[in-house]
């Protein structure tokens, strides 16, 4: 997950706490409450914005439809991130390919980019990605060409690299111009693991036949 996600899912996280040693008996009421008392002083202001855009804060019965539409999208990113770390290697890096294709990206595994990108391109309509190495032995860092004619796409690939657990430098957006990403894999980061952590409880607490044995 990026640092964003994760500022906001600590923030959730927080108010739950928050709630289940409080005296209140509406968990909805009490976020509401905990939203406008603690969410600017809790959350970066760029967090602050994000999140604010997704919750009515108008009235408590608005409030309480978008905060539990914002929650279970936290919770799942929040899961995704735990169980892709349950995957073998090879599940874990297909799955990755597999999501960006999902997303209406063209994927060519195991083939280098073109000298010409401009001769194919025109048959890319949300862009392409070219991994010369798509089941790599080791994991640990990933390299892939991309091209893209909107930015709205590079935000897509940053959301699911970063939800499969990868960080890369991202270049300024240049329309259907070939852009090289090496990724790390952050497994080992002490907030990743924290995050990682927080995924499995979720996942036990929803869906407890996706955790792994011996977990």
């Amino acid at each position: 997950m990026n640092p964003l996600d994760i500022e906001i899912a600590r923030f959730i996280q927080n108010s739950d706490l928050a709630y289940h040693f409080s005296p209140s008996g509406d968990a909805y009421e009490f976020a509401y409450a905990y939203f406008k008392q603690h969410a600017r002083e809790q959350l970066s202001p760029k967090a602050f914005g994000r999140l604010s855009q997704d919750l009515s804060m108008k009235n408590l019965k608005g409030f309480t439809k978008s905060f539990k539409d914002a929650r279970h999208v936290v919770r799942s990113a929040v899961k995704m991130r735990y169980i892709v770390t349950t995957l073998t290697d090879e599940e874990r890096v297909s799955s990755l390919w597999a999501k960006l294709e999902n997303k209406r990206i063209a994927v060519k595994r195991d083939v280098e980019p073109p000298a010409e990108l401009s001769k194919v391109i025109k048959h890319f309509k949300f862009g392409v990605i070219f991994v010369p190495e798509s089941s790599p032995g080791n994991i640990e860092s990933l390299t892939l060409y991309y091209a893209f004619p909107a930015p709205a796409l590079v935000h897509v690939l940053k959301d699911v690299v970063a939800a499969w657990g990868y960080t890369g430098e991202f270049d300024a957006f240049k329309k259907n111009e070939l852009v090289k990403l090496n990724l790390t894999l952050t497994d080992s980061e002490s907030e990743q693991k924290r995050i990682i952590k927080l995924g499995e409880t979720y996942t036990r607490e929803d869906n407890p036949k996706l955790i792994k044995e011996g977990a």
